[in-house]
């Protein structure tokens, strides 16, 4: 009986001369639109944190197994059949292990040298990705991929050829042929990056077949946890070599990251805060033209709690068609920018070509709930403080 004559009083509110229905529709658009971009917003830094975070790990390895030496000193070597590192791949967490080496060079061009970082690997599966042109199957000695930064710095094409001179007393050179073009979009590996086939690279250092710089790495998918798998993996990594994750190697691009969310998330509290206001101001002007009707009930002793509840749900009818408003806006606007990504952006700024849009319901899901009941929190908080004076002072000055 209750809740039925709180509908009916509030019903009544909403076909009552002096509510103004424009204060209803600014209402619904003001928590629509303030919904949508939540959502919106919400699903693009999801993506951009899993876009490029998924491109970090494909490239550079979840972790790396490396000896303990100083920074940057290529010249260290892991055996490649050491049995304490092949026992890893046995684990339930690792997808596969891949040994790598890197080092620096000089290319030389038609068009002049550029200095270079080389990495040797044998696996070259997760740059398929990344490939722009020519392939990746079975990179042989003296095969190269070169970045397409580097490959319009210098006009070379697949098919052409370059030579390496490595940086070191003794010299050595080593002519390379083109067989492919990638593009991470991470423009520190894009300006000085080439990658060949891990024999290439222990000719170039005159090390023996068995022996690498390091291993990269790539955990199964979801269950990369920094702390927890960290601590879980080194207690299988030998005393003598140290666990590091892409966290600390690329900490530039995970700040970046996380500055981003850092902004966002401002925005979003920002934004919430101008929504809960806005409609609560809105709820206020209405009991404001409502007040005679309010004071006259309050008169013949209709409790405040009876009156809240005409106002609640008013209040709830609003958000909620804002809400299914905002909801569908945001779907259609995520949908046709997930399938046709009609939205681009500069890659050298953002890392990516797009703008990604990450689709997670119990993102949304955790957005509606929170934002509907945060609302009414508050606007049940207001009414409350209002009806302890508002109905009889308006109903005196009505007199």
């Amino acid at each position: 009986m209750i809740v039925y004559s709180a509908y009916f009083f509030s019903k009544k509110l909403q076909n009552n001369a002096y509510t103004s229905a424009f204060l209803a529709r600014l209402g619904i658009f003001i928590i629509a639109l303030g919904t949508s971009i939540l959502l919106i917003a919400t699903s693009v830094l999801q993506g951009f944190q899993k876009k490029i975070t998924d491109n970090i790990n494909h490239f550079f390895g979840h972790l790396h197994i490396v000896p303990y030496t100083t920074l940057h000193d290529f010249n260290q070597t892991i055996p490649l059949q050491d049995n304490r590192i092949q026992g890893l791949k046995n684990l339930a967490l690792i997808s596969h292990v891949r040994p790598y080496i890197y080092k620096t060079a000089l290319a030389y061009t038609k068009k002049g040298v550029e200095g270079v970082l080389l990495k040797g690997m044998n696996d070259f599966s997760h740059m398929k990705n990344f490939l722009c042109k020519g392939h990746l199957k079975n990179l042989k000695q003296h095969e190269v991929l070169i970045s397409q930064t580097i490959a319009k710095k210098h006009s070379l094409h697949v098919g052409d050829k370059i030579t390496i001179c490595t940086i070191e007393a003794h010299n050595r050179y080593r002519k390379l042929t083109i067989q492919g073009i990638y593009l991470t979009g991470f423009k520190t590996m894009d300006q000085q990056m080439l990658l060949c086939s891990l024999d290439t690279l222990q000719q170039l250092n005159g090390w023996p077949k068995n022996t690498a710089g390091g291993y990269e790495m790539i955990l199964k998918k979801n269950t990369f946890n920094d702390q927890k798998i960290y601590r879980q993996l080194l207690m299988h990594v030998p005393f003598d070599l140290q666990l590091k994750s892409n966290r600390h190697t690329q900490a530039a691009l995970f700040d970046w990251l996380t500055i981003m969310k850092t902004n966002t998330s401002l925005f979003l509290i920002f934004l919430t805060l101008v929504i809960i206001t806005s409609i609560t101001s809105i709820m206020v002007i209405q009991m404001a033209e409502c007040s005679y009707m309010l004071g006259v009930l309050k008169a013949v002793g209709i409790r405040n709690t009876r009156m809240i509840g005409i106002f609640l749900w008013r209040s709830i009818s609003l958000m909620a068609q804002g809400m299914l408003w905002g909801n569908g806006i945001a779907f259609l606007l995520c949908f046709f920018q997930y399938q046709y990504h009609w939205i681009t952006l500069q890659e050298a700024h953002y890392y990516i070509k797009y703008l990604p849009i990450d689709w997670d319901v119990r993102y949304w899901l955790w957005i509606n709930m929170g934002l509907f009941f945060l609302m009414l929190s508050i606007i049940t908080i207001s009414l409350h403080w209002l009806m302890r004076f508002f109905p009889i002072r308006m109903i005196q000055h009505k007199n």
